[in-house]
């Protein structure tokens, strides 16, 4: 990512501050919330949080969707400027919330890769990358358990 690019991302999002605030309101030490973060497939350090809220790196979308969970927020909260729900609330997006977040998520998830390598793997043309997003968007928001066999047709 350019210096422009990341100039950019961190003049438009919050979560650094957001992620800071929801850690001390739990009380919870850098190193603590890491190890809460930490499970089976995430691995997070206390420096890894301390560069998070300094703006320095941004989270991949698994790690977004494991600090909601974690702190009981919803994505469009973390990541956007929606009002505060608590992950699995069941709380639905409007559709033009939904286009907005689907513009954040790729603008702030296009710099690292992470869409370009799910767009191989799943061999998605621009079209159905978008849906693919905005579906998990809408089980993000949702609240809903995802699975190995979520995509089996």
């Amino acid at each position: 990512m350019n210096e422009k690019d990341k100039q950019t991302l961190q003049e438009k999002s919050h979560l650094p501050e957001k992620l800071r605030a929801l850690r001390e309101e739990y009380g919870l030490s850098r190193k603590e919330l890491a190890e809460k973060l930490t499970n089976d497939s995430i691995s997070i350090s206390a420096s890894t949080i301390a560069s998070y809220e300094n703006g320095k790196i941004w989270p991949n979308l698994d790690r977004c969707v494991r600090l909601c969970e974690v702190l009981d927020v919803s994505l469009n909260y973390l990541l956007a400027d929606g009002k505060r729900e608590k992950f699995g609330e069941g709380y639905l997006m409007d559709e033009a919330a939904r286009m907005d977040m689907l513009e954040q998520v790729k603008e702030r998830f296009a710099p690292s890769g992470d869409l370009d390598r799910i767009k191989e793997s799943l061999k998605l043309n621009e079209e159905q990358l978008d849906k693919f997003l905005l579906h998990m968007i809408d089980m993000v928001v949702s609240g809903e358990e995802f699975s190995e066999n979520m995509f089996a047709q």
